[in-house]
């Protein structure tokens, strides 16, 4: 039978197989030999080799048990912490995330697009609810260019703490320093992932506007290139547009150069302002005929004045008619017009006083004046636009009717 030895160190002891290098000795230097290993037991409680050698002569150093533990111990503390951490950061941004998922909330975000010129991102958000041909003005360039743009000072969900999915929701705004409120229906759609509220804004905040105006074909804001065309309603034009609050200088595109209008401003301000009963504004585009339109009738009246006196033009229907005869021996202006007037509520119209000297050719024939008024109406297209000649001129219809009869 193979031989085994013990040596032992106080309370210690160690066993290994094989020969031992010294036998029965009784000294120890708390290591030991085993095939060339040399190996110490440590007062910790730890093995480590005490000479290179043994198990293919690789060095396995010490095995710190105790150390291991307090690591493993250290490290379950601190993801243990990190978990809760964790949690905490999860519950903090739930509650935030919910916080700004509010009516009053939803509208600040609507309300802050428009304060800061995003159009676009407005009408996205809530739709403005109009026709496209009525949204030409509702855009970042116009909505960036007013000076005058939206301040919120209070908004307020007027049933806050109810469960209803319809809040009203009440904020109090100024355009320069105009101060008007307005309401918003704010409705309740299904949550995000179960506990995300998501809300919808009913009521979209634009001023409607409804332009009119004579030889008007279109609106113009400011220097930004948008354009609103006037719908023909005999020689009227009107148009329904939009704006987002704010100020805006309205430019009206006329016609001809033979028509005048003064730009119109717009303080939009949501509903407020418009007529009780009425979902616009009215804007009325006044327009007046240059000083020119006024010579070209005065030209037109003399004209067909002339004519009235040029056998056969006297034959005319247009001309007065005590000069519609071929028999008379005397026809002739007594007095030319002078000067031209509109005709009342007929903007169109132009007015003038003359006077024609006849006399039949009959013996016993009198002189006598006839007195006349001669009317220049403009000619206009089916647009309502001035019809213009070849050298660029308006046109006109001329008529020329007898008035008082005088003898002479």
């Amino acid at each position: 039978m193979g031989t085994s030895q013990y040596t032992t160190n106080g309370d210690s002891f160690a066993r290994f197989g094989g020969d031992m290098s010294s036998r029965g000795t009784s000294s120890y230097d708390g290591s030991v030999s085993t095939q060339g290993a040399r190996v110490r037991l440590l007062e910790d409680g730890t093995l480590a080799q005490a000479s290179p050698g043994g198990f293919g002569g690789k060095d396995f150093g010490a095995y710190p048990t105790s150390e291991r533990h307090k690591r493993r111990s250290v490290g379950m503390v601190i993801a243990f912490i990190v978990v809760i951490v964790l949690i905490g950061v999860g519950v903090v941004g739930v509650v935030v995330a919910r916080s700004m998922r509010t009516p009053e909330a939803q509208v600040q975000r609507y309300l802050d697009l428009l304060s800061s010129g995003q159009a676009s991102a407005a009408s996205k958000m809530v739709d403005p609810g109009i026709p496209s041909e009525q949204r030409a003005f509702l855009t970042d360039e116009v909505l960036g260019a007013t000076p005058n743009r939206l301040i919120v000072e209070k908004i307020v969900d007027m049933n806050e703490g109810s469960s209803s999915s319809l809040h009203q929701v009440r904020a109090t705004m100024s355009v320069r320093g105009e101060r008007f409120s307005q309401t918003f229906r704010v409705v309740k759609r299904a949550p995000t992932l179960g506990f995300f509220d998501n809300w919808e804004i009913r009521d979209p905040l634009i001023t409607r506007i409804y332009v009119t105006g004579r030889n008007v074909e279109g609106m113009t804001v400011g220097n930004v290139q948008a354009t609103a065309p006037l719908t023909i309603d005999g020689s009227v034009r009107w148009a329904l547009l939009a704006f987002y609050p704010g100020t805006y200088n309205l430019e009206p595109e006329l016609s001809s150069e033979y028509v005048t209008a003064d730009s119109v401003e717009v303080v939009a301000k949501g509903n407020d302002g418009r007529p009780e009963g009425s979902e616009v504004m009215d804007v009325v585009v006044t327009t007046e005929y240059t000083q020119d339109i006024r010579e070209a009738a005065l030209a037109a009246i003399t004209e067909k004045t002339h004519s009235c006196v040029t056998p056969p033009g006297n034959l005319d229907r247009d001309c007065p008619v005590p000069l519609q005869s071929r028999n008379l021996a005397v026809l002739e202006v007594q007095f030319e017009p002078v000067s031209v007037e509109t005709v009342d509520y007929e903007p169109n119209k132009f007015q003038s006083d003359l006077s024609f000297l006849i006399r039949p050719n009959t013996s016993g024939g009198s002189l006598r004046s006839v007195p006349a008024v001669a009317i220049a109406s403009l000619r206009l297209d089916e647009s309502a636009s001035l019809i213009l000649d070849a050298d660029g001129k308006p046109t006109f219809d001329v008529s020329i009717e007898k008035t008082v009869s005088t003898g002479c």
